[in-house]
């Protein structure tokens, strides 16, 4: 289904007015359009792979998966222009404290304009737009040499025309390497547990919590991985979702990456620039079912 489906939903459930409560996979729209460019040149396949300032999103432990040794902090900032006129930016920024681990804080701000506003009839009243930003409060830690574990508070704030909600979930994370001997990783999401909007037409909508389960090899250590994820959202009838992806270091400081979706059926390619500890990265995404629509994404990380 489109994502544009998602916040015509939303306008249908606020033209309502409706103080009865409601679990629906379409509550929460913009926390199913994916940030950061590295992760969407692999088609979203980044649950066991996440390591930068869009772990926040992608997997809460991923900012411990691994050794930050000198460099404590880490940032990202992803800019990302989307088909039927969606806009998403992100920024990040995480520290390591010694024997504590690591705390991120990030915000989105999503956007979408000309969202059909409707009555419970399905009447067309007119056109609005949309938007919301989510702040991230992220801690994450690795209790043990293959294990990381972390967690994600998220507060939303959204505006549909004259209507506003407010909002919250929680999102927890593991990142695993059941075998140090061996470049395999797992990485394992419960995103949007308790998600949920209150609006001031006192409808409250319930968003539906997405599991996701991912799996990441490097053939070459540092230099070639390939990864797959599969994940299932807990809503009427449920939902299914398959992605895949890999990158490839092409040249010193130069990543090469590609990726498929299957819900959406599309496709994405992207390429990385690394200078020292910094990265920038660009990615272009084709959904099939909608040829012409490109979508393109770009984003620097780092760590300092």
């Amino acid at each position: 289904m489109k994502l544009r489906a998602f916040s015509i939903a939303a306008a249908i459930v606020c033209a309502a007015p409706a103080a009865k409560a409601a679990t629906s996979p379409f509550a929460l729209p913009f926390e199913r359009i994916p940030v950061g460019a590295r992760a969407a040149g692999l088609g979203g396949a980044f649950s066991a792979m996440a390591d930068d300032g869009t772990a926040v999103y992608w997997n809460p432990a991923g900012l411990s998966r691994g050794d930050m040794g000198i460099y404590g902090s880490t940032f990202a900032a992803s800019y990302a222009a989307l088909s039927w006129g969606r806009r998403v930016s992100h920024v990040a920024l995480s520290h390591q404290f010694e024997g504590m681990g690591v705390f991120a804080v990030a915000l989105t701000h999503a956007t979408v304009g000309d969202v059909p506003l409707v009555d419970s009839e399905g009447v067309q009243k007119g056109l609005l737009g949309d938007s919301q930003d989510a702040v991230f409060l992220n801690a994450s830690n690795r209790p043990k040499p293959n294990l990381a574990v972390g967690g994600t508070v998220k507060l939303f704030s959204e505006r549909l025309g004259a209507y506003r909600a407010g909002g919250a979930a929680l999102d927890f994370g593991l990142h695993w390497q059941p075998w140090l001997e061996r470049p395999y990783f797992v990485g394992f999401v419960a995103q949007d547990l308790g998600g949920h909007l209150s609006w001031n037409t006192r409808a409250l909508d319930f968003g539906a919590a997405t599991i996701r389960l991912g799996q990441m090899y490097e053939f070459a250590p540092g230099r070639l991985r390939a990864a797959v994820d599969v994940e299932g959202q807990a809503a009427a009838g449920g939902s299914f979702n398959a992605r895949t992806g890999a990158e490839g270091k092409v040249y010193p400081g130069i990543w090469l990456r590609a990726g498929a979706e299957l819900l959406r059926q599309s496709i994405s390619a992207g390429v990385s620039f690394e200078v020292r500890e910094y990265s920038i990265d660009y990615a272009v995404t084709q959904a099939l079912s909608e040829a012409g629509q490109l979508e393109h994404r770009v984003a620097l990380t780092g760590k300092f």
